[in-house]
């Protein structure tokens, strides 16, 4: 699960390669909470500002599993017609123990989400390689090579195992521990 990631400063400016960012925005930067406002990119390369975490009963939710996200209700047709990359510097996850760790492969990150009007979500999946010992989930990363292949709606996974087949696992993360510098 994911549940507050980060942003550097450096992150915008490389994004401005190839991302068309809107003007009259502040960009977010340092650590993202589910209902603050996030950066996504949608299909186009166009960038836009959205609220982290689909509203539902007072509360947020702000990740959604891939592995039934064809299934709920919620989330069906925003899987479908409305998939959004979200790139990041990092996440932070924590043990069973409560120490904090940082995943991040010291460049940007691409985190496969959808939106919905004025929100957006992160997908995740079963957790692999260094995640797996401290959480059972972990964000679906997207390599900079799939990225269109995520967003173009006119690809249609009829399950999700073949989306997970098509943006495959990421294995360029690292895990810092920062349990005494950041309570």
């Amino acid at each position: 699960m994911c549940g507050r990631y980060y942003l550097d400063e450096q992150l915008k400016y490389d994004l401005t390669r190839w991302v068309i960012i809107p003007d009259g925005h502040t960009f977010p930067y340092g650590d993202i909470h589910p209902g603050e406002e996030g950066f996504i990119i949608l299909k186009g390369h166009y960038g836009d500002y959205k609220t982290w975490g689909y509203p539902l009963n007072q509360k947020r939710v702000f990740n959604a599993r891939i592995e039934t996200v064809l299934e709920k209700k919620m989330f069906k047709e925003d899987a479908v017609k409305r998939r959004c990359i979200i790139p990041i510097s990092g996440f932070y996850e924590w043990d069973r123990a409560h120490a904090q760790y940082r995943f991040t492969n010291n460049h940007i990150l691409y985190l496969a989400g959808i939106y919905h009007d004025d929100y957006f979500t992160i997908l995740t999946k079963e957790a692999e390689d260094i995640m797996s010992g401290i959480h059972s989930r972990m964000p679906v990363i997207v390599s900079f090579e799939d990225i269109d292949l995520w967003l173009d709606e006119g690809r249609v996974y009829k399950k999700t195992k073949d989306a997970l087949e098509v943006l495959g696992s990421h294995k360029q993360i690292s895990l810092d521990d920062i349990s005494d510098i950041n309570p």
